[in-house]
């Protein structure tokens, strides 16, 4: 059974420094989303990289996907993973929506209500389209996330 996930850091649980480390430069994403997918067992999976934050948004079906994705973004970046582990959050099937919609809507951004989150998470989104790394689940769940973050 699938189940929707995110794997994260942000500006309230990781030090600058950490979160400066784990950003992903627009030309990697490409890369790093065909990485998280392969090594997280994820059928569908959006990379959201900004200065407050970098999480993972999949559909996975691997019970062990917290450790998988947190192995797999150390890997990526050549810091242990017991390491991040302090500073990453984990949210699976209903907290993970809401997670989703308190980002896109700017509910938890660093200046709460900002604007600026909803365009990096639907450029985020539609990077991942283009590399075919988004499917019906994660397509729907995007869309109705926008929406939301409209009101």
């Amino acid at each position: 059974m699938q189940r929707f996930v995110v794997l994260g850091i942000n500006h309230k649980f990781a030090p600058l420094e950490v979160r400066e480390r784990l950003a992903y430069p627009d030309r990697r994403i490409p890369a790093a989303l065909k990485t998280v997918r392969e090594r997280s067992d994820c059928n569908e999976a959006v990379l959201l990289s900004t200065c407050n934050r970098v999480e993972v948004y999949a559909f996975t079906e691997g019970e062990d996907a917290r450790t998988r994705m947190l192995e797999g973004l150390a890997a990526d970046h050549g810091i242990a993973a017991e390491y991040l582990e302090q500073f990453c959050y984990f949210h699976r099937g209903r907290d993970a929506v809401e997670h989703l919609l308190r980002v896109a809507g700017g509910l938890d951004s660093l200046v709460l209500g900002e604007t600026q989150i909803l365009s990096q998470v639907k450029k985020s989104y539609l990077l991942a389209q283009s590399e075919n790394a988004t499917g019906k689940a994660l397509n729907s769940l995007f869309h109705r996330a926008f929406q939301a973050a409209k009101r």
